[in-house]
């Protein structure tokens, strides 16, 4: 994939104030928002609205664990990338 250099810049500039952890989280995340944005389209913002209120209404599970292992994941690869 080749991007503009305004574009690599941006990614650059996130990546190094820590709001991503590397180009390819930022680009990552870029697609994902695109893709919901054409699911909106697609189902339509109704549907999408009634999909969000049933997740907000089901039980809840405790995603301390999740962020923990997270976090964990992100810590080595930023070192394994400083080494």
């Amino acid at each position: 994939m080749t991007l503009p250099n305004d574009l690599i810049e941006s990614l650059d500039e996130a990546v190094k104030t820590g709001e991503y952890t590397s180009r390819d989280e930022a680009v990552r995340i870029g697609i994902e928002a695109l893709e919901a944005d054409r699911l909106i389209e697609r189902i339509g913002l109704d549907r999408v609205r009634q999909m969000w209120a049933e997740g907000l209404a089901s039980p809840s599970k405790d995603a301390g664990p999740v962020f923990a292992r997270l976090r964990e994941k992100y810590r080595r690869v930023a070192q394994e990338r400083k080494a």
